[in-house]
């Protein structure tokens, strides 16, 4: 099996005397499905920021398939555990979908059919096509966790890194 993640000897922290990360390697095979657990504070989500590149990492390399990266690695998508946002921003949940497309779009800023309808089948693979045209500030926080996650998926991305992806989802969401 390929390697999709190599991390080597990967060393991170905010604070020069306090790393978060200290030596970590471990590599994830193509298809395989991963999940980090620990404690808060334990630094998870700064381990996904360094692989998306959001942080450059003090040591150690980071290879997104069999290249090594320091900046955005191009097939890669996060939905982050939080989203800080203005509810009254006027955004419909469909736009903010469509947000993961934006490479797509045409010189006169449009998006074409076939993207509008990927943007809806990843709206109803997450069970919010009824709330396409609805404003995302909105929704609920399960909700708006769900349409962050159509965002993610809308962009067929071959790695999906999900940063507590069933906070504020309900049952009846996490079985589908």
């Amino acid at each position: 099996m390929t390697s999709a993640i190599i991390v080597d000897k990967l060393t991170y922290g905010y604070s020069k005397h306090e790393p978060v990360l200290t030596n970590a390697s471990f590599t994830i095979s193509e298809g395989e499905f991963v999940a980090v657990i620990g404690p808060n504070g334990g630094g998870k989500t700064t381990l996904l920021k360094l692989l998306m590149g959001f942080y450059t990492p003090w040591s150690g390399t980071i290879s997104i398939h069999g290249v090594q990266t320091k900046k955005y690695p191009s097939g890669i998508a996060y939905v982050p555990q939080n989203l800080r946002f203005d509810r009254k921003f006027p955004i419909t949940v469909e736009a903010l979908v469509l947000g993961g497309k934006l490479s797509t779009l045409s010189f006169l800023g449009r998006y074409s059919k076939e993207v509008k309808a990927q943007a809806m089948y990843a709206l109803e693979k997450v069970g919010l096509a009824d709330y396409a045209s609805r404003a995302f500030g909105t929704l609920s926080g399960g909700q708006a966790q769900r349409a962050l996650i159509a965002r993610a998926l809308v962009q067929d991305p071959k790695i999906l890194l999900l940063d507590e992806p069933t906070a504020n989802v309900d049952a009846e969401a996490e079985a589908n």
